[in-house]
């Protein structure tokens, strides 16, 4: 069983990096599958083969900086969704509060 994010177990053939590696997404729902998808989206586009270790977690670091806010109004006004809470909402809302970034 695998935690992913907002509480929910799940059953998978695959971790979560490997399926993301693979692009073989088979035992995840269609929610997990399109947030896997999103973050093998943002890889793609930030990463190359060329680059070190180092240069690919900076160059997805900066795209998350730039294209994710925090969930202020939410955390100011007590309606923090789960989504808010991981990296659902990081990469398919765009936005999340302390544990969605982390």
């Amino acid at each position: 069983m695998w935690r992913l994010f907002c509480n929910a177990k799940i059953s998978v053939a695959l971790g979560v990096v490997d399926a993301i590696k693979q692009r073989n997404y088979q035992g995840y729902n269609d929610n997990e599958r399109q947030t896997l998808q999103a973050v093998r989206w943002v890889i793609d586009r930030t990463t190359s083969s060329g680059m070190s270790t180092s240069q690919k977690v900076k160059a997805i670091h900066d795209y998350l900086v730039l294209n994710c806010d925090y969930d202020y109004y939410a955390l100011n006004n007590g309606t923090i969704s789960n989504e808010s809470y991981g990296y659902y909402g990081v990469f398919r809302n765009g936005k999340a509060v302390c544990n969605g970034y982390a």
